[in-house]
């Protein structure tokens, strides 16, 4: 929403057509339409890859086990619990645990209790799997842009 400078009575309204002097033509030096290129099927298939690594539910619960978040893998598995952590955290506005609750039961097609889920967010182990999840996924998700890509950057290297 942006915001012109302008008197205006109460009950007078302007749209951006009428309005006494142009809008900017730029927002804090972006264009106004920036073209967004979407990906290619090659891309998504690229990344759809690399998160079904990053996110593989078997090596997620271990890790939970790990770290102290679960000790037993029951209804609210780490994984399960991450994905619909942030997931809820990302899409909507999450103002209390009820929120991510019904985001959880939602995407799980369960009906968990809140005390039950509850008692996994307030384990000490909860927020150090979190911060472990965190790095798993940048380690796993960035690009190194020094390694070569593959066996072609190496015969290209060899032909030189």
């Amino acid at each position: 929403m942006q915001f012109y400078p302008t008197q205006v009575s109460i009950g007078e309204s302007h749209s951006a057509d009428t309005l006494p002097f142009p809008p900017p033509a730029t927002t804090i030096g972006f264009p106004k339409e920036v073209a967004l290129s979407t990906l290619s099927t090659t891309e998504l298939t690229k990344v759809r890859n690399a998160l079904a690594r990053a996110l593989a539910g078997a090596e997620v619960n271990q890790l939970g086990r790990d770290t102290g978040q679960a000790k037993r893998l029951r209804t609210v598995t780490p994984h399960r619990l991450f994905l619909a952590v942030v997931s809820a955290l990302g899409s909507s506005r999450v103002e209390s645990l009820a929120d991510l609750l019904r985001a959880f039961n939602d995407q799980n097609g369960v009906q968990v209790a809140y005390k039950a889920f509850y008692n996994r967010l307030a384990r000490v182990g909860f927020a150090t799997f979190m911060r472990a999840m965190f790095a798993r996924l940048v380690e796993r998700l960035s690009l190194q842009p020094l390694t070569p890509a593959g066996h072609v950057a190496v015969a290209a290297s060899r032909t030189l």
